[in-house]
């Protein structure tokens, strides 16, 4: 029976170690994918961008293909205290919400009908919902730390339970 557990962890344990692997494969593959659309939908759509004259729909790609580089950095595993990693995620949440409300202005606001027909548009339009998902998802990141750290702390007596009844079926065996 002990064997069939060791086996058991140890399939479970290849099938963690390859999910994480394929997860970060893909996580690089999209990232690399984002960035060439990117630079391809802004040279192939920059005489369509640069005809219509209050937008500034160019610079906000520009700047939106520069700071995906950042935002990669502040999921690196380091070792913080908690005070740099709540002012890191305070940074993040404004700078993903101020290019949030910058890319809603340059879609629908500034742009000219011509561009609203182009790929760099759409690539905008993604761009935007990435730094509203990112925003909303860094603002839940404390919510979800304070309930799984208040969880910890209540005493569960149902795992107790579990024990003694895994106790005594491995027993009957």
């Amino acid at each position: 029976m002990n064997n069939e557990l060791k086996k058991e962890n140890n399939i479970k344990d290849i099938t963690c170690i390859c999910s994480m692997f394929c997860g970060t494969i893909a996580l690089i593959a999209g990232l690399i994918s984002f960035l060439v659309f990117g630079i391809l939908f802004l040279v192939q759509d920059w005489d369509t961008y640069r005809s219509c004259s209050d937008s500034a729909m160019g610079p906000y790609v520009i700047v939106a293909l520069i700071l995906t580089w950042g935002n990669g950095k502040a999921a690196k595993n380091e070792k913080k205290e908690t005070s740099e990693l709540v002012v890191g995620l305070i940074f993040y949440f404004l700078m993903n919400v101020g290019f949030a409300i910058w890319g809603g202005f340059e879609l629908w606001e500034k742009s000219c009908p011509d561009l609203k027909n182009t790929n760099l548009w759409n690539f905008s339009l993604a761009v935007f919902i990435i730094q509203i998902t990112s925003a909303v998802i860094i603002l839940l990141i404390p919510c979800i730390i304070g309930y799984i750290v208040s969880r910890e702390k209540e005493p569960d007596t149902n795992l107790s339970d579990t024990r003694r009844q895994l106790y005594n079926n491995t027993n009957k065996v």
